[in-house]
């Protein structure tokens, strides 16, 4: 859905993402002395303790999604072959991701890298081995059936046919081809259905119930994938196919379609599609009506959907939250009112704190974060060192295309402004290793002599990354003089160098 994703340039060897449903999922009553997990990690091969790692990310504040940059984090250096981590927990059900790294064996470990939806609840104790043999990774003790049941669901084989798809496609048989899109979605998420029930009879029933909601969540956001992407690669001649099918399957997912409201609410996986639907919604409506979603998506747009789609309501209030954080801010001139509305409207639940505190950290007048970032030469910048001075920061990552672009684009306006006392570009990095950053500035494909570069590094643990629940790179902030946000999506320059220039202008 974003035109560039972020993603991690550390070397990243195992990857477990654990989902959780929330802080008041109807569980058994437990004492706040228990709120608390304990995970046990055993490495079974010598090999993998050389410069190894746990890092952990806990959902905050209730809000669970993956659109959400704000999250509790720790982590913890292996240096014996078991690594006790007792994980602190919000309430009955917390969501949380651990993170295993190993820099100097990662080509030799289990590799994850998809979304396990583990459900970690007050009490449990669970054994994690990691081994780089054809073990990989398995859970044992008193909660590891939950665990299991869930790994083996994200570890469920894809089936696969490009032959058979590029086929219908050659034919111009578009909905044949959609059509068996979808049908390996379809028994991708039966193989996944089928692990849960054989392990039902141990599992919590609103355990079981949210895992089930998240795999069809799972399940229905490949769909939509699948419909949109003729429209993200404007390939127009399927349009009309792709959008009548999305309507055909997703016309009647309104917030009736389940009698379980909270658990909706609580689910992360089906949470995230359903705001997730209503953007893809708006960019099918406005191709057909033949506006391009590269230059016209508004949130407007979107925010027409959740109002035709939704009644007000706690399901209503994350759905809009969900659809700020995803938006491409950039385009959006009408950002700040329609979330001054939504907060007007949010009910006292924690995605109206959360709407209060995405609006403060990204609208003109705000605070901004004052951050203490090293630069190349090991030197900590912080923003009160430019104080007196309009700030451009520029963030970007290894890898990263529309990153390229944004530095060439970038280089003539740093070079106007290069004698300008009142001006400072700051081009910060989140890749998660040092030495791909240092490699990187010396090829300056990334970023400008004339910039200061500073290192956020850790991609979603950077505290500058989570303020600002950056989505996508290339992302620009102004900062004015005093340390105010000027904007968080000015004029793009590889767009309009002219209206960026004229930004920066203004406020000298």
């Amino acid at each position: 859905m974003k035109s560039i994703h972020l993603h991690k340039n550390m070397l990243l060897v195992f990857i477990i993402t654990l989902m959780i449903a929330g802080t008041s999922v109807a569980l058994a009553q437990t004492t706040e002395k228990k709120l608390f997990a304990v995970v046990d990690i055993v490495v079974e091969d010598t090999a993998m303790l050389h410069d190894g790692s746990i890092h952990i990310n806990m959902s905050k504040n209730g809000i669970n999604s993956n659109f959400a940059s704000d999250r509790d984090t720790f982590g913890q250096e292996i240096v014996t072959a078991k690594t006790r981590l007792v994980i602190p927990l919000t309430g009955t059900v917390t969501y949380g991701r651990i993170d295993y790294l190993n820099r100097q064996q990662a080509a030799q470990l289990p590799l994850n890298q998809n979304n396990d939806l583990f459900v970690f609840q007050p009490g449990d104790s669970v054994v994690l081995h990691l081994s780089n043999h054809e073990k990989g990774a398995f859970f044992t003790g008193k909660s590891a059936d939950k665990y299991n049941c869930i790994y083996r669901i994200s570890n469920s084989d894809e089936i696969n046919s490009v032959d058979k798809y590029n086929a219908y496609m050659k034919l111009k048989d578009f909905e044949g081809a959609y059509s068996y899109r979808k049908f390996q979605q379809d028994s991708i998420y039966a193989i996944q259905l089928h692990i849960l029930e054989t392990f039902k009879a141990k599992l919590n029933t609103d355990v079981y119930n949210l895992i089930k909601l998240d795999c069809l969540g799972n399940y229905n956001q490949h769909l939509a994938d699948i419909y949109l992407s003729p429209f993200l690669l404007q390939r127009s001649e399927e349009y009309q196919t792709a959008g009548n099918l999305f309507s055909k399957h997703f016309g009647n997912y309104k917030e009736g379609h389940f009698n379980d409201t909270a658990l909706l609410v609580k689910s992360y996986k089906y949470s995230d599609f359903l705001a997730e639907k209503e953007k893809v919604f708006a960019i099918i409506q406005n191709s057909l009506n033949g506006i391009s979603y590269y230059s016209k998506l508004k949130f407007a747009d979107i925010n027409k959907a959740i109002d035709q789609h939704y009644v007000n309501g706690i399901l209503k209030d994350k759905i809009k939250l969900l659809a700020f954080y995803n938006i491409d801010r950039r385009r959006q001139g009408d950002f700040a009112s329609y979330i001054n509305e939504a907060i007007d409207k949010a009910k006292d639940d924690p995605y109206k704190t959360a709407l209060i505190q995405f609006r403060d950290a990204n609208t003109i007048g705000a605070d901004a974060f004052p951050f203490e970032l090293p630069g190349q030469n090991g030197k900590l910048y912080k923003l009160s060192d430019f104080s007196g001075k309009v700030v451009v920061m520029d963030f970007w990552f290894t890898g990263c295309h529309g990153c390229v672009v944004m530095a060439e684009s970038l280089k003539p306006i740093v070079s106007y402004y290069k004698s300008n006392p009142n001006i400072v570009f700051v081009s910060i990095s989140i890749d998660g290793n040092k030495e791909l950053w240092l490699k990187s500035l010396h090829e300056e494909k990334y970023c400008n002599t004339d910039e200061i570069n500073l290192l956020a590094g850790m991609d979603r643990e950077s505290s500058i990354y989570k303020h600002y629940n950056i989505q996508e790179c290339p992302t620009l902030i102004v900062i004015s003089k005093t340390g105010k946000i000027i904007s968080a999506a000015p004029p793009d320059p590889r767009i309009d160098e002219e209206a960026f220039k004229a930004l920066i202008d203004k406020y000298l």
